[in-house]
């Protein structure tokens, strides 16, 4: 793990995550549903530049849209066919979190994936009895970097931002944490290509190899 501060044991009382693209690996998935609406319409373009496209877009709608697609909006009903291919990242989640509670410590999500499909993939992972807080685009329609949906789940958990630490893989997900005032932590393990370029421009304050490095931060 790679510390940018050296914090005191109990400081973070709050660990929020993104979860697309770091609690359950599903850029696969999208860029695979992305590759078959676009092969519909006679487009054909590779996963990886469709990943990096996700990266940089940030939305499977505007890659779409880049691409011409008639019916961006088709995204979702495809989407909805291949939910359950979507896999979590570490078979030992369960565990880490398990841990993170028995610490005393409050877990939330902050994610910028509709609720309906989250809720679907929580129930999916039994995350659901590990959330004290989740805020998606129903709960918050502002999108990160802003602040406003971390600060939403803040409220909501009654925690200080100063005591709390969210955890993503896009500088967007550094970016937010940064604007709200939370300790920023990259997973490298989704985006590892942009790792560097993330510590570089938006120096978040930690950078994981794993989700289980948590447990040091307890």
């Amino acid at each position: 793990m790679a510390e940018r501060l050296t914090l005191k044991p109990g400081l973070i009382k709050a660990f929020l995550f993104d979860l697309d693209g770091t609690i359950w690996n599903s850029d696969p998935v999208i860029a695979d549903t992305l590759e078959q609406i676009l092969s519909s319409h006679n487009v054909y373009i590779g996963k990886d530049q469709l990943v990096d496209d996700l990266y940089f877009l940030r939305s499977p709608l505007k890659v779409l849209r880049k691409y011409d697609s008639p019916k961006p909006g088709i995204f979702w009903s495809t989407y909805r066919t291949k939910l359950q291919s979507v896999q979590l990242f570490f078979p030992d989640t369960h565990e880490i979190f398990d841990c993170l509670e028995s610490a005393d410590r409050i877990i939330g999500f902050v994610t910028s994936l509709k609720k309906e499909f989250t809720l679907s993939l929580m129930r999916k992972f039994s995350l659901m009895d590990k959330c004290a807080v989740l805020i998606t685009p129903s709960e918050c329609s502002a999108s990160k970097p802003s602040p406003r949906p971390l600060e939403l789940a803040l409220e909501r958990i009654s925690v200080d931002a100063s005591q709390a630490l969210y955890l993503g893989d896009h500088e967007i997900d550094v970016q937010a944490a940064k604007n709200a005032g939370c300790r920023s932590a990259l997973a490298k393990w989704n985006n590892c290509t942009k790792t560097e370029m993330i510590i570089q421009e938006f120096c978040p304050d930690y950078v994981l190899s794993s989700l289980n490095e948590l447990k040091k931060l307890t």
